[in-house]
């Protein structure tokens, strides 16, 4: 039962980082500069399924 404890904090560790990247979308599409910063964009919805493969990921090793 520890073990599943612990995946669950390391999948809650994940979440700052894929808020971080959402915000920045977020951010960047309110101001209309989704064309400016299309690569980016792009850049940052890659980082969030990377981070969501992975905690996916750590909660299926347990």
């Amino acid at each position: 039962m520890k073990g599943g404890h612990y995946s669950w904090e390391k999948v809650v560790s994940y979440l700052p980082r894929i808020q971080a990247n959402a915000y920045w979308i977020e951010k960047a599409l309110e101001k209309g500069a989704e064309s400016d910063y299309e690569k980016v964009i792009i850049n940052k919805l890659a980082n969030i399924s990377y981070l969501a493969n992975q905690a996916i990921s750590d909660l299926s090793k347990e």
